[in-house]
């Protein structure tokens, strides 16, 4: 039988936590909470002490690394080490072993060879349109724990809609433009939930950064009534620009890794010889 349907949704909030690089503390606590969801499997009740780091969150945890979004777009390698480290040291407190599996992961990190990675580079991967801790408040049936099958239960996040970009963790080396901003994670939400004030215009995006906002707008919004496959919400035209070419250059790789069809734009398509 497979996991808890509970334990399931803290798998997937850990596991969308660490494609963000949230604080390694959050990504452990998520995990742990996996411990909380086996115990309920068990016929156990939870508790409201600090469950331990058993094999249950090292379960979540080396499913967190070894994703295949994890694994294409990598989280940035010290993040990494910080967030295995902190789960030796959590195991330790707890009276629990480290997994084989885990044990692996953590002596492959720290026996790589530095500069291995880009230097300076990391990516991100925001998920969006998918539950995570509302998931665990939906009422469960009965027929919800044997509804798929343990080792296919991370599909749901691979098949949601996610934005995965390159970017420089110190937005003062490697250009302003290719770090993340605020603004953009902003703009990509009002796209989301307000996708008519941006269908069928034409949308010039002033300093587009690292693209998250362009990918969701160019994707669309909710899917229309039919069954073309079109959604709602598109721009009929998305201008992207920034004034350091480091920028573009890097925003053309992003759209790309998240197929979105890009050219660059000549304002004077057809200009006349005369």
């Amino acid at each position: 039988m497979g996991s808890s349907p509970r334990c399931r949704a803290h798998r997937r909030a850990a596991l969308v936590a660490y494609l963000q690089m949230a604080p390694a503390a959050e990504v452990i606590d998520a995990c742990r909470r996996c411990e909380d969801g086996s115990a309920e499997e068990d016929g156990g009740a939870e508790s409201s002490s600090p469950s331990p780091f058993g094999d249950a969150a090292q379960d979540a945890l080396h499913r967190c690394v070894t994703h295949p979004i994890a694994t294409s777009h990598p989280p940035d390698g010290e993040y990494i080490a910080r967030l295995l480290k902190l789960a030796a040291l959590e195991a330790e407190r707890s009276g629990r072993e480290l997994s084989d599996r885990v044990g692996d992961l953590v002596a492959r990190t720290f026996t790589r060879c530095d500069g291995a990675d880009e230097a300076g580079w990391c990516h991100k991967t925001y998920v969006y349109g998918h539950p995570t801790s509302d998931a665990e408040r939906r009422p469960v049936r009965d027929d919800d724990v044997n509804d798929k099958d343990d080792d296919d239960d991370d599909d749901d996040i691979r098949n949601a809609p996610s934005v995965s970009f390159r970017m420089h963790r110190n937005m003062f080396e490697g250009g302003t433009g290719c770090h993340e901003w605020l603004a953009g994670i902003y703009l990509a939400e009002l796209a989301l939930t307000h996708p008519t004030l941006f269908e069928n215009r034409r949308v010039v995006e002033l300093g587009s950064g690292v693209g998250i906002a362009a990918t969701v707008m160019a994707r669309g919004g909710r899917p229309r009534d039919g069954r073309d496959g079109s959604r709602a919400g598109r721009p009929s035209r998305l201008v992207l620009t920034d004034a350091d070419a480091g920028a573009l250059a890097n925003l053309e790789r992003n759209l790309a890794a998240n197929d979105v069809r890009v050219e660059r734009y000549n304002p004077n398509p057809n200009p006349n010889p005369n």
